[in-house]
């Protein structure tokens, strides 16, 4: 995309009129022109709000150009050859949900009362002082974001950047959800739309998946990722969508899709970038790395995903039809779980838990370590391994990471027969060892051994799908390989014959059996 077709777009922005900044990558000539033809013929009649003429496109941070769009446009009535092969653009999309959503106020009391998590920008609810979700009514949930929106603004006025009170991340409002989590909700919801029947027809959403609806604030964004198949239709404002290809690697680290549109993080090379407009509904298969950007304030859509919510971390307890707390009692939820300073004085709690308070997982290690990890998962930083590497301090520096040395040390010793570096150094000249990590956790033991032994072979087994999810999700591009599985099967599916060293750091006393997973490892 050009300076000037950018100029072009931010002066419809201005009026009212944005079109996306779309240039169709299409080997047929003839669906080019067909598609040109289209752009130019089309007509976008809709009511100008106030917000259009806040579009981020507009704003004087916004980078000169974007990266041209990979999505194929369409209309309804043109789209006979759609198969969900690749991005696409449908235009057309005539839904009494445009006109009845549009409007924040009418939203709220139509839907007001309905009961929904406070998600954070992952997408996870926040978590109270017990240690629950945070739930609120909709129209609360809707003021806080207005209310943060505003208050970040402020703040970014003064130089400065709202943390959540328990980390050092910026605090961001997502109001995210699902019909699987949420029934009530997407029941009174189904009333003013239908999926489209180009997209509905497709065999991963014919009576499969699960339906989303997402509301942002203006700046507000889902960093990047990846699932199957979606589609959604933008009832109100307009997205921003950076998309890679599947198979691209992972981006790290995460970022708000905003930061991309100022210019203030660079973009992955191969990045394409499209503009969704309200009456548009987006669709792209499975595996597509995109993240989003809410141009406009009160950005929202609704659509249906692949698969099922509990893959991609969202299965959470069906929540009630309508959430009766009192509006006081709402504020002072969102002040305990960080959304906002509280303005009380809070008393100290004796710390008298009994045997009633505990919370029993009846020998899940596996949910227990996933419940661990969501609880802790925001404090965590996966560029600082002691983060995230979980262990008893150890020695008079009350360090974690010194489990990992003394491995270090027991290996050389025992192993390759020389006298150990010293704590911190990195082998020049190591010899190449094949080392396997029974209980790698969050797998910081494979990332500290790969950067002070580049040359060994390491592999790790968990059966934490949240631990092996940060793994493969948060972690910075790694050589070690984790997997999903009982460390009493060291040798996997016999892709590697033997290991030259096995160690486990506070992981073989949840052995079922210790003589067993002795003998599994000696092998």
């Amino acid at each position: 995309m050009t300076n000037n077709d950018v100029s072009k777009l931010r002066s419809k922005a201005a009026d009212g009129e944005a079109e996306s900044p779309s240039l169709v990558e299409d080997s047929s000539e003839q669906n080019i022109e067909k598609n040109i033809h289209e752009e130019e013929s089309k007509q976008i009649t809709r009511q100008i709000s106030p917000e259009r003429k806040a579009s981020l496109l507009n704003s004087p941070e916004a980078v000169e150009s974007l990266p041209s769009c990979v999505a194929v446009r369409e209309t309804f009535a043109t789209s006979s050859t759609f198969d969900g092969s690749r991005p696409t653009i449908f235009s057309g999309w005539d839904s009494p949900a445009l006109e009845k959503w549009a409007n924040k106020g009418n939203f709220q009391s139509y839907f007001g009362e309905h009961e929904q998590y406070i998600k954070g920008r992952d997408v996870q609810p926040l978590k109270d002082a017990a240690g629950k979700h945070c739930k609120t009514s909709t129209e609360t949930l809707i003021d806080s974001m207005s209310k943060l929106f505003s208050a970040k603004n402020d703040a970014a006025n003064r130089g400065e950047k709202m943390k959540n009170k328990d980390t050092t991340k910026e605090i961001d409002l997502l109001f995210f959800t699902n019909d699987k989590e949420n029934p009530h909700f997407f029941e009174s919801l189904s009333k003013d739309y239908s999926p489209p029947a180009p997209i509905e027809k497709l065999d991963v959403f014919n009576n499969k998946g699960f339906r989303v609806f997402s509301a942002m604030e203006q700046g507000s964004s889902h960093p990047f990722h990846f699932h199957d198949a979606a589609w959604l239709g933008q009832v109100s404002g307009s997205r921003l969508w950076y998309f890679l290809p599947p198979d691209t690697p992972k981006v790290k680290p995460k970022v708000n899709g905003c930061e991309y549109l100022y210019g203030s993080v660079p973009l992955p090379s191969g990045t394409t970038a499209c503009v969704q407009e309200a009456g548009e509904v987006m669709y792209f298969p499975s595996k597509w790395l995109h993240s989003t950007c809410a141009l406009e304030p009160w950005s929202v859509g609704i659509g249906g995903q692949g698969g099922s919510p509990n893959v991609y971390d969202q299965g959470f307890e069906q929540l009630l039809s309508k959430h009766d707390a009192s509006e006081a009692a709402q504020k002072d939820k969102m002040e305990e779980c960080g959304v906002f300073k509280s303005e009380k004085q809070t008393p100290v709690k004796e710390d008298n838990i009994t045997e009633k308070d505990w919370k029993w997982f009846d020998g899940n290690l596996n949910e227990y370590y996933n419940k661990l990890e969501r609880d802790e998962h925001e404090k965590r930083d996966p560029n600082v391994i002691t983060s995230y590497a979980v262990h008893r301090w150890m020695g008079p520096e009350k360090k974690t990471l010194t489990h990992y040395q003394l491995v270090r040390e027991a290996i050389y010793e025992h192993v390759i027969r020389r006298f150990p570096p010293s704590a911190e150094t990195v082998a020049g000249d190591g010899v190449a060892l094949r080392v396997f990590d029974a209980g790698c956790g969050l797998g910081a033991g494979l990332m500290w051994f790969e950067q002070h032994e580049p040359s060994w072979e390491l592999v790790g087994h968990t059966i934490s799908e949240d631990q092996y999810n940060w793994i493969v999700n948060d972690l910075p591009e790694h050589r070690f390989t984790a997997y999903l599985r009982t460390y009493d099967e060291p040798l996997g599916d016999g892709g590697i014959v033997t290991f030259n060293a096995i160690y486990s750091i506070e992981a073989a006393i949840h052995s079922p059996n210790l003589k067993t997973s002795l003998t599994a490892w000696s092998k």
